[in-house]
């Protein structure tokens, strides 16, 4: 295997790692966001009732 072969190889899977950290987060962020939006709804809909 030359150098450059395995250097290629390495920042594929640096690279591919790193699109799958992303991706987790995103998703996290994006269900740390509605679940936010959810309970201010829910707060404002009981804030309303009382």
């Amino acid at each position: 295997m030359t150098m450059g072969s395995s250097w290629n190889a390495m920042k594929h899977s640096v690279v591919e790692s790193y699109k799958a950290c992303s991706t987790l987060s995103g998703a996290v962020y994006g269900q740390d966001t509605a679940v936010m939006e959810g309970s201010s709804s829910f707060v404002k809909k009981i804030s309303s009732l009382s």
